[in-house]
């Protein structure tokens, strides 16, 4: 097993966590095995919590399946709508009107969790962000019964909650089914209206070979 893809889906469990606050839990937590999905670890993994911003993860899944299947390409141009530019922070600082690229929009996400960009992408794939959040719903991993999203980027909603579980699984098939996009993020810098975004977390940057 690859000690550092476990490190990724326990971090990513641990973060939704940390991040969200739980909604009927004081702690949860689980760690699994991301070579096989076994899990090894779990306290309270079931019980429903608010993902926040983690409901990028399942966003990112949405963009990695339609990428896969040439719905979309990295390269298609997107046009920010005015619902897209009026996104709280964190975000891009989108106009109305102004466009990015797909591949832009991914990497605003995994760089600054950037709302603007999340409802670009919903609004591209499912022409708006309520439709998309409905696809998000039913879409995801097996065992997900748990889960509802209720909009592509984890603003607050009482009705979107997740597990620990569900989550480590969905960061487990993203990383499972798809490999091939998942290995041009790496270059996780871009220039979007004359800003430089990079990747800047510390513990990333600190560990070698990094994923996720």
């Amino acid at each position: 097993m690859s000690k550092l893809k476990s490190f990724f889906v326990v971090l990513l469990a641990f973060s939704a966590l940390l991040m969200a606050g739980s909604a009927n839990a004081q702690y949860a937590a689980i760690m699994i095995d991301a070579e096989n999905g076994n899990v090894l670890h779990e306290v309270n993994a079931t019980r429903p919590w608010y993902p926040a911003s983690l409901t990028k993860v399942m966003t990112l899944y949405m963009t990695f399946e339609a990428l896969s299947t040439g719905r979309i390409r990295l390269h298609d141009s997107m046009t920010a709508s005015h619902h897209a530019s009026r996104q709280p922070q964190s975000k891009l600082g989108l106009r109305a009107g102004e466009r990015l690229t797909v591949e832009e929009a991914i990497l605003a996400l995994v760089t600054r969790s950037a709302n603007d960009a999340a409802v670009v992408l919903a609004e591209h794939l499912g022409r708006t962000e309520e439709w998309f959040a409905a696809q998000m719903t039913p879409k995801p991993v097996n065992g997900h019964a748990h889960t509802r999203f209720m909009n592509a980027t984890g603003l607050p909603n009482n009705f979107q909650v997740t597990t620990s579980r569900d989550l480590a699984v969905l960061a487990w098939k993203i990383m499972q089914n798809f490999q091939t996009i998942i290995r041009i993020l790496p270059a996780m810098a871009f220039t979007s209206k004359a800003v430089n975004l990079t990747e800047s977390t510390s513990l990333l940057h600190a560990t070698p070979a990094r994923k996720g």
